[in-house]
């Protein structure tokens, strides 16, 4: 692709999701004149600030600089507690081309943003999904299984080494994953129970089947994320997860296979919410799994994402252009 400043979106994760007063700074501090802050979804039960960007390479990679700035100015990771699994302030960022021609070149550009955070912040970067140094692809549940408090007082308990900075977990900041991928959902089904024990038996099948047969209902669940957790503020569990293939596997498939899982242990789900944005062919791909299901209902309505206030589509959907 002959073109030196192309369009990416960036999907930082911090762990922050209490205290809109840092919420705000932190946003205030990353905004350029170059970048659309598309959405920013914060969660109190979990902890957690999804924030979800659109811009040029170059812009992008300058705000990034600055949410690692301020983060590790006004987080610190020893106080911390959330229901979300975390390995550091700034838990997770990964960098999503628009043209997957693009690749090769973002891939070189994060590898040396992951250098150059390392040095400057001591902390231990790990790169992940198509950005993985060497053979293995290392996924996110591996690198920071035990999470900030076992790894940080036991390094060996680490799946995968850093593959940049030091050995072991800063213990203010943590440690971060940085990496590029293609787009990824993050969506959670609604259960009517706040039976945690029961809705982990739910998560277990789920990924049971995904573990054996690797697909669903003629659907690949392979790269389909489960974990079962209790939110609070809804006074629910949840079966949460993460749509790596959102070009084949859509929001409407998960909610189905969740629904049937779960009713095989007397459970229903009730709704659905959808953790950030999604992309534009995501939303045709779950209209288009509807109408294979001959379900006259709008996926609003089906999937009762709106559970917890009005759901615009508008803004919550990823547009193909840098518009204002």
């Amino acid at each position: 692709m002959n073109q030196d400043n192309y369009l990416v979106e960036c999907v930082p994760n911090i762990s922050e999701g209490r205290d809109s007063s840092k919420i705000e700074a932190i946003i205030d501090h990353i905004k350029t004149a170059d970048i659309r802050i598309l959405n920013v979804d914060s969660g109190y039960d979990a902890n957690r600030t999804v924030f979800t960007l659109i811009g040029k390479i170059d812009s992008v990679i300058l705000s990034v600089k600055k949410l690692y700035h301020i983060c590790a100015a006004v987080i610190d990771m020893k106080a911390h507690k959330g229901e979300h699994p975390r390995l550091g302030a700034v838990d997770v960022c990964p960098l999503i081309p628009f043209n997957l021609e693009n690749l090769f070149d973002l891939k070189s550009r994060v590898e040396e943003l992951g250098k150059q955070l390392s040095k400057e912040f001591q902390i231990p970067v790990f790169m992940y999904a198509q950005s993985s140094q060497g053979e293995v692809i290392k996924t996110l549940p591996e690198i920071r299984k035990g999470q900030y408090e076992a790894l940080v007082n036991d390094p060996k308990k680490l799946i995968h080494e850093p593959d940049f900075g030091r050995e072991y977990l800063n213990k203010k900041f943590g440690g971060t994953v940085l990496g590029v991928r293609d787009f990824m959902i993050a969506y959670n089904v609604n259960l009517s129970t706040q039976n945690l024990s029961i809705t982990k038996q739910i998560a277990a099948a789920m990924r049971k089947i995904r573990a054996n047969a690797g697909n669903y209902a003629e659907k690949d669940i392979k790269p389909l994320q489960i974990m079962g957790w209790y939110m609070k503020k809804y006074n629910c569990c949840q079966i949460s997860t993460n749509i790596y293939n959102p070009r084949a596997l859509s929001i409407v498939d998960v909610y189905h296979f969740t629904q049937e899982i779960s009713e095989t242990f007397g459970i229903r789900v009730t709704s659905s919410e959808l953790i950030g944005m999604m992309p534009y062919f995501a939303v045709e791909l779950a209209q288009q799994s509807l109408s294979e299901k001959d379900i006259k209902q709008s996926i609003l309505s089906k999937l009762g994402l709106d559970f917890n206030g009005t759901f615009n589509w508008a803004e919550r959907t990823i547009p193909s252009r840098l518009e204002r």
